[in-house]
């Protein structure tokens, strides 16, 4: 009798776990597509349902929420809504450094996100930049220094400081990454 009341105690709890789990997963995905098609409008619509569900169902601490924070972030940039992209991305970054440490792939992923949305509001080039430096670092120490994703930040890290007048440096940065990609091929 004992077991079979543990198993009915367990199953009561486990369902509805797998079942946010699962609604959770399935929003995620259907975001991520949406965006990557270019249908931004629908894309943002499931990345809120995704935060939401992420909110109620995963505590403030969880890198699945950190996902979804990114995920609106994303949406909000790509809307021009820069304010709101870059409060979530500073909350996603709290979180993935909170659950990864300071070094790792994802804090750096949201640390090139928020550089891109400094840009695009504005902000000091020094603010981005020292984004742009601590995400490279952590790319190329993780990553290795010819991964493809260290070649999106050098590209974006360019830009920046092509837009700052330091044209030599911004060229370096451009050639490293053409190299990267034509490496990949």
């Amino acid at each position: 009798m004992k077991a079979g009341l543990w198993f009915l105690v367990v199953l009561v709890f486990a369902v509805p776990a797998f079942a946010k789990e699962a609604s959770w997963a399935e929003l995620d995905a259907q975001a991520l597509s949406l965006y990557q098609q270019g249908r931004r409008v629908e894309a943002a619509e499931a990345a809120k349902q995704a935060l939401r569900v992420a909110e109620r169902s995963f505590g403030p601490h969880d890198a699945r929420l950190a996902k979804s924070l990114n995920q609106v972030a994303n949406s909000y940039r790509s809307v021009g809504q820069y304010r709101k992209a870059e409060e979530m991305y500073e909350r996603s970054l709290a979180i993935r450094e909170r659950v990864f440490g300071h070094d790792h792939p994802e804090v750096a992923r949201v640390l090139n996100n928020l550089a891109l949305v400094y840009q695009d509001r504005g902000r000091a080039p020094r603010e981005s930049e020292a984004l742009y430096q601590r995400a490279l670092g952590i790319f190329e120490k993780r990553l290795g220094p010819n991964h493809p994703v260290v070649a999106i930040v050098l590209e974006n890290y360019s830009m920046l400081l092509e837009k700052a007048g330091r044209r030599k440096e911004a060229d370096a940065m451009a050639v490293r990454a053409t190299q990267i990609r034509s490496s990949q091929r």
